[in-house]
């Protein structure tokens, strides 16, 4: 068993819902591996506290607005995955059963025993809240996911991305991060796309400016370029005419900044 693996079997353990070849597997991997046995002891923490917690039932607009969010979610999730072109590529079943298990636990929050701290004449307070935690595990499935081993993990990470609805600005440096300096072409090629759809904001539209002069990928550097000409970015002029000029660049490189030159002017 691996550290994925016992992640997606946490809840189910603490549940006596294994069978006994996999909870021997289990109580093994907990004993060998300091991570997950930490990991184990948080939610085992995490249920008790939730258990210790008063029976209340929510009202019928809390679990009509929890409703209508997992539609919403559903429905992105839906188009997330129809989307054409190879930089949308589908999260693993891996990282989906975290996602599952995690929301599983929310939902258990809210709609099982409400916490006394939630009052109930407030509920697009728990609404908010609960559409808070949802965002913060997609983060940390990102972050996870950009330090995978495999290149094709890290373009299902930076793909992901685009599922986080107002990405802070440790999402957006965690791409710009993987952009400048991931080892695969591919990776890097997939991050652009990721950030394109973010270019309302001045951080990320500064940032692809800088951006183009650090790569050495003629795909990316013409992606890149496409992407600021699109934008009308004529703060990247300056490093479109480097390219231009640039006598290590090859002849589609040149000829594409040169097009959005003209266009920029």
């Amino acid at each position: 068993m691996n550290c994925n693996n016992f992640e997606t079997q946490i809840l189910d353990f603490l549940n006596k819902e294994l069978n006994t070849e996999q909870e021997a597997a289990f109580t093994a991997h907990a004993n060998n591996c300091a991570y997950c046995a930490k990991e184990l002891a948080g939610s085992k923490q995490m249920l008790e506290l939730i258990n210790r917690q008063p029976e209340i039932k929510p009202s019928p607009n809390l679990k009509h607005n929890f409703n209508q969010m997992l539609t919403a979610e559903i429905e992105m999730q839906s188009k997330f995955k129809n989307s054409t072109g190879n930089r949308i590529l589908g999260l693993n079943r891996t990282v989906l059963s975290a996602v599952a298990a995690a929301a599983i636990l929310l939902i258990g929050i809210f709609l099982g025993r409400v916490s006394v701290t939630f009052p109930l004449n407030n509920q697009s307070s728990d609404l908010n809240l609960l559409q808070n935690e949802v965002k913060e595990m997609k983060e940390v499935l990102l972050y996870s996911m950009l330090n995978n081993e495999s290149a094709s993990e890290r373009i299902k990470a930076v793909n992901y991305a685009e599922q986080i609805p107002n990405p802070d600005s440790k999402v957006i440096d965690a791409l710009f991060n993987t952009l400048n300096t991931d080892k695969n072409a591919n990776v890097r090629l997939a991050a652009a796309y990721s950030l394109s759809r973010f270019t309302f904001m001045i951080q990320v539209r500064d940032s692809l400016v800088t951006a183009l002069g650090k790569q050495t990928e003629p795909i990316v550097q013409i992606t890149l370029i496409n992407l600021l000409v699109e934008m009308n970015e004529v703060k990247a002029l300056d490093e479109i005419k480097r390219l231009a000029n640039d006598p290590n660049a090859i002849i589609e490189v040149k000829e594409q900044a040169k097009k959005g030159i003209s266009k920029l002017i």
